[in-house]
Order: C-alpha cells, then structure tokens, then sequence
C-alpha cells in the first residue's frame, strides 16, 4: 500500500507499474498491506445441472453443496422429465473459489452431466 500526502492508503498490485514507481519514489511511504482472508461475507450464485435422474441424486447434491464445502442453499428447484432432470441452485458463496470448488465436485457426481454458473 502506498500511504498518499491526505494519509490515505492505496492498494495496487505488486506487479503493478506504478506500485513499482511509487516504491522506487516513495519507499518511505510504503506500508506492508493483506486482505482480510475471512470468508464472513457472501453472495449469491445460481448454478445450473443436467443429468439422468436417479434415486438419491438430490441428497448427493445437497451433500457436495451443504455439508462437504460448507456452503448454504437458498433455493433449489428440480424438474424430472423422462428420466432426464435440470435443476437450479441458488448458493451463498463466499468467493468464486467456492463456485469453482462446487462446479467440479459436483461434475464427479457419476449421473450429472452438465455444471454451469447462470449468470444473473
């Protein structure tokens, strides 16, 4: 973080052209800086599957979702035709990582074929 002359802290990435400017310039006002890595927050995603149906599919979703990565489910609607379903899943995550995580765990499920993130 570079500390500006009105004692405001600026972020810029280490890579970052001008961090590396301002290093050169300004090495007295550079302060060691890092995120706050608690996933307190969240916010919502909706994720998409398609499969064949099968007795207990549901409870393996809801196990990969709520109990393996810890993650709450806001809604969840599922619709079986012909032995095929789709559902929509409604999650609070606490970063793209966990949508990543969900996504490829839940493609290890042997009668789920498709995974997608649905943007809102």
């Amino acid at each position: 973080g570079y500390l500006d002359e009105n004692n405001r802290i600026i972020i810029h990435k280490r890579q970052c052209p001008i961090a590396a400017r301002l290093k050169s310039s300004y090495g007295n006002r550079i302060i060691a800086t890092e995120w706050d890595t608690h996933k307190e927050l969240s916010f919502l995603v909706t994720i998409y599957l398609k499969g064949i149906d099968n007795i207990g599919l549901l409870n393996e979703i809801t196990q990969v979702i709520s109990r393996q990565l810890n993650v709450n489910i806001r809604q969840l609607s599922i619709d079986t035709n012909d032995g095929i379903f789709e559902s929509r899943i409604q999650l609070y995550v606490h970063d793209v990582d966990d949508v990543r995580t969900i996504c490829n765990n839940l493609k290890l499920i042997p009668n789920i074929k498709r995974v997608a993130r649905i943007e809102d």
